[in-house]
């Protein structure tokens, strides 16, 4: 990856593949995927000393035919982002996977709350 990025004082490449724990406290070792990119920013802002996070704008709702985690291509618009054409034009992606997803969340709650910390879903009408 990082022959693909052009190293800076603005770029940290962060590893995912062989994070040390199901939640990184220390995001130079590494940072857990969750099968949600939400979780991974849970872990940066937890790194960053964030006492308390405020998500806006989430919603845990999707649109697609298959299994989680079966590769699909979305054709036309997208419903399951902010942005119609965030995936479309035939875009290759991955379906989601709620279940795994949420255990993710759980657990972020929980190693936030440990350390007197918060997470708060502020989005109007979300999932």
């Amino acid at each position: 990856m990082s022959e693909c990025l052009k190293l800076s004082a603005l770029t940290y490449l962060v590893n995912t593949r062989y994070p040390p724990a199901r939640f990184c406290y220390d995001i130079s070792q590494g940072v857990h995927e969750g099968r949600t990119v939400t979780y991974a920013a849970l872990q940066i802002a937890y790194y960053l000393g964030f006492k308390e996070v405020i998500i806006i704008g989430m919603d845990h709702r999707y649109d697609y035919a298959g299994n989680p985690n079966e590769a699909s291509r979305l054709d036309g618009a997208d419903p399951n982002h902010f942005c119609a054409d965030y995936f479309g034009g035939g875009q290759a992606w991955h379906n989601p996977d709620l279940e795994h997803s949420e255990e993710s969340y759980r657990i972020a709650r929980t190693e936030f709350e440990k350390d007197g910390r918060r997470i708060i879903d502020a989005t109007f009408n979300g999932a």
